[in-house]
């Protein structure tokens, strides 16, 4: 028979592995030929190549600084477009119900480095789900 501190902790790990399932990944994503991986770290988005264990700023912290802002946007999460010339870039989540859902989007165009809020005629934090349509040009 199991002990009743062994059952309490299986239910815990169950309890945690799934919470750490149901929410969407945060920042950190593989690259198409599977050599380097791109993340959210310090304010910045940056590829790290898996042999040389180069990393490379993409997104550099002036860069996802919105114009008349005195600091970068805080990235929840990114997504590139199919191209990998743009970047949708979620941040200032609020939860509905249990998970961080609603937010702001804005999309850096890496070639211009040009930073454009969506929405910006809606409240804050209330855009759901964005994602680029096929061909990159609209969200």
């Amino acid at each position: 028979m199991y002990s009743s501190c062994r059952i309490i902790a299986v239910i815990i790990f169950s309890f945690i592995s799934f919470a750490a399932i149901a929410q969407p990944p945060q920042g950190v994503h593989w690259s198409k030929d599977g050599n380097s991986f791109y993340q959210s770290k310090s304010n910045e988005i940056t590829q790290t190549d898996l042999t040389s264990n180069k990393v490379t700023v993409l997104a550099t912290k002036e860069q996802l600084t919105p114009s008349g802002a005195s600091s970068p946007l805080t990235v929840r999460n990114f997504f590139f477009s199919n191209d990998g010339n743009k970047l949708l870039i979620y941040t200032n989540s609020k939860r509905v119900w249990r998970y961080d859902t609603r937010g702001d989007y804005w999309v850096l165009d890496l070639a211009s480095h040009s930073l454009k809020k969506l929405g910006s005629g809606m409240p804050e934090s209330s855009l759901m789900f964005a994602k680029f349509s096929p061909d990159g040009n609209k969200v």
